[in-house]
């Protein structure tokens, strides 16, 4: 992650500084200094920390993610960990390893993560919708849960209906609406109360919910899902890469709305003399990724060298880490060129978001999907390189 703290780092300076109808906060670490009227974009290598208020949406890809202050709309955040400690006006995204809620939240809470807590000091208006590996949920909840992971605990109060797929359930809150559970281990405890239907699937057969359906509700057992629950372990497990997959995809889209904030004809430029010399564009971009490390080894072993060695490194990384949404945003202009559109601001960002997806789906075809992925990507550097060269000649 250090690594990727000096590419973000390096980008911040690379990039001149812009105004527009949105904040853009990125760096290796960030706070913010003053509360921010509008929406808030914020790409961090390190601790990305809002502490003061925000007026509009917040989207938000770092390796830690402390939300203290409002947000007034809703958050989108991908994070290796993510704590929300205040009040959201609207609906919460959020991807990531550790994600712990401890606010409240007036709209639906979505959450793709290894473990997930929402705190006894948590509340949710909305739905909660939550993919991970482990789970406790102790904040009440308003309307309806969909929960798929390992290990879930529930111990709020539930008002709306359930729906559960788990490894290992325990319940030890109340829920109001009616309840489908699947799971390997089921466990009742004292404080559980089902006020609506309930059916169930258990590995160990029919369940006794005791005092739980006190009020007369009825507990239906059904074989017939245990079929579903066979599918759960490579099903979560394809959950967890779909988590870090959401995760690469939000940094990426935080990113690509930095380049077109902050870069005007760079990107153009460079689609032309791809579309102009696409043959040499693949060859700079070749010979950048061969003979850069090569070039590095040459220049660490005088003392004169190192720190052009090491400026060397940081581009080097800066382009390795941001290759696919750089890659992407060349597509869409040379896209854009192409077929001779003039794409406005969000045109332009939905199709360098569907070109960035391409390359994420491209990553899962073995072999073949690697090598087109490659051979893209040494066109699309290469022709930034060519370009970057023509401007410092013509500086010159």
């Amino acid at each position: 992650m250090r690594k990727l703290s000096i590419a973000i780092l390096s980008l911040s300076l690379l990039f001149p500084a812009f105004t527009s109808a949105a904040t853009f906060r990125s760096g290796d670490s960030v706070t913010l200094q003053a509360p921010v009227s509008d929406d808030l974009y914020v790409v961090s290598g390190g601790v990305a920390s809002i502490n003061r208020d925000i007026t509009g949406d917040l989207f938000i890809a770092a390796e830690r993610v402390e939300i203290e202050n409002s947000v007034s709309q809703s958050i989108h955040a991908a994070a290796g960990e993510v704590r929300i400690m205040s009040t959201v006006g609207n609906d919460v995204l959020v991807a990531g390893g550790t994600v712990e809620v401890h606010g409240t939240i007036q709209g639906d809470l979505i959450v793709f993560g290894g473990i997930v807590v929402v705190g006894n000091d948590a509340v949710v208006l909305g739905d909660v919708v939550v993919n991970g590996g482990k789970m406790v949920l102790r904040g009440p909840v308003g309307h309806n849960l969909l929960v798929s992971g390992g290990k879930v605990v529930m111990e709020g109060i539930f008002h709306g209906n359930i729906d559960v797929r788990a490894e290992s359930l325990t319940v030890n809150g109340p829920v109001e609406g009616n309840a489908r559970i699947e799971a390997n281990e089921l466990h009742i405890l004292p404080n559980a109360a089902f006020r609506g239907s309930v059916d169930y699937w258990t590995q160990n057969q029919p369940t006794d919910f005791g005092s739980s359906l006190a009020q007369g509700q009825k507990a239906t057992y059904h074989p017939e899902y245990a079929h579903e629950t066979k599918r759960m372990r490579p099903g979560m497990f394809a959950s967890f890469l779909g988590a870090i997959s959401l995760v690469s995809l939000l940094s990426g889209a935080l990113i690509l709305l930095l380049l077109l904030f902050a870069t005007k004809s760079y990107f153009v430029d460079a689609a032309k003399i791809l579309r102009r010399k696409p043959w040499w564009s693949l060859l700079w971009g070749f010979l950048f990724f061969a003979a850069t490390p090569i070039a590095m080894l040459l220049l660490a072993i005088t003392v004169i060298g190192l720190p052009l060695a090491l400026l060397l490194l940081s581009s080097y990384l800066l382009i390795l880490l941001f290759a696919a949404p750089v890659t992407a945003m060349l597509a869409a202009r040379w896209l854009q060129l192409t077929l001779k559109k003039n794409w406005n601001f969000w045109a332009l960002f939905g199709v360098s978001f569907v070109a960035l997806l391409i390359l994420k789906l491209l990553s899962f075809v073995p072999v073949i999907g690697w090598a087109i992925k490659v051979v893209v990507i040494l066109f699309a550097v290469g022709a930034l390189i060519e370009t970057k060269v023509l401007k410092w000649k013509k500086i010159r």
